[in-house]
């Protein structure tokens, strides 16, 4: 992936705005997000670029791992 792809992802989920805030900011928590059960070496990296508490959020995410595509 270059850096001029990008994918916009918005999900709706049954928590309050304040659980899923603190969910993504806090990094003993974030696991349950994204791979909650994930096995093996996954690598993530990225930036918040916004963050309006228990409104929004914006940030960069990019994967380096046995599921990244080799194009």
């Amino acid at each position: 992936m270059s850096a001029v792809d990008s994918v916009h992802l918005i999900r709706r989920v049954a928590a309050s705005p304040e659980q899923v805030f603190a969910d993504w900011t806090n990094a003993a928590l974030l696991h349950r997000w994204p791979a909650p059960k994930a096995e093996g070496s996954h690598i993530v990296t990225g930036e918040y670029r916004e963050l309006v508490r228990n409104r929004r959020l914006v940030m960069t995410w990019v994967y380096e791992g046995p599921m990244a595509s080799s194009v």
